[in-house]
């Protein structure tokens, strides 16, 4: 009997390619996570790797109190990719991550404004905060952080919930109108009612005597006969 051919090392190795290829996804998502699961445990000092420990180290340096977002993020991105076997619309998605990303940098550039530090290294909001907020302040005036800081978390609610400056002020405009007319009315009442009790009181008419009437013929001829 003949011995049946086995593959050779090379197509058992090309076959296990193709196999892998088709779960790049997960097995992406899978060591994206691990690694963000991982950065989030260094945080909070539950492991003490040496690599692991410097990344979180310089991520706390970078983005300060927006470093565990980082994690955060690695983990649930690979999450994502793990779990969702579904084609992703990416065009919202991109525009939620965006509006995150700003909401993200809004409170870098806000912690550092709120608690401005002499060096980038004592930043609340890491260097990258520092950096945005101390620039703009000393080359810009000490109102321009804020006021981005404003913009970016208006934008940044914008494009996760549909946040609109134009709705805002439709109905501030609206309920401004709705008060100044309600002043108005309100001090044209007040006016009127100053004005009758400041106007004087009519003065009040003399009675007129009365008229004693002449006596008459019949009367007189009653009063001899009398």
């Amino acid at each position: 009997m003949a011995r049946e051919s086995r593959p050779s090392f090379g197509s058992r190795m090309s076959r296990l390619a193709d196999d892998l290829w088709q779960y790049r996804m997960e097995i992406v998502g899978l060591l994206v996570a691990s690694w963000g699961l991982i950065t989030l445990a260094a945080m909070l000092e539950l492991t003490r790797g040496t690599l692991v420990t410097r990344f979180a180290e310089g991520l706390f340096l970078t983005f300060g109190i927006g470093a565990p977002a980082v994690g955060l993020s690695l983990l649930l991105a690979g999450t994502l990719m793990v779990l969702v076997s579904q084609p992703l619309d990416w065009r919202h998605l991109t525009r939620q991550v965006l509006g995150l990303v700003l909401l993200w940098l809004a409170c870098l550039i806000g912690a550092e404004l709120a608690s401005p530090a002499r060096e980038w290294q004592f930043s609340l909001g890491g260097g990258t905060g520092w950096l945005l907020a101390d620039g703009l302040r000393r080359s810009l005036g000490a109102m321009v952080p804020w006021l981005l800081t404003v913009a970016l978390v208006a934008e940044g609610l914008h494009l996760v919930i549909g946040f609109s400056w134009r709705r805002v002020a439709r109905r501030l405009r609206t309920v401004l109108l709705s008060a100044v007319r309600r002043s108005v009315k309100l001090a044209g009442k007040a006016l009127t009612a100053l004005r009758t009790r400041r106007r004087p009181p009519a003065p009040e008419e003399a009675p007129t005597p009365a008229v004693l009437e002449e006596p008459t013929e019949a009367a007189t001829a009653v009063a001899e006969s009398e």
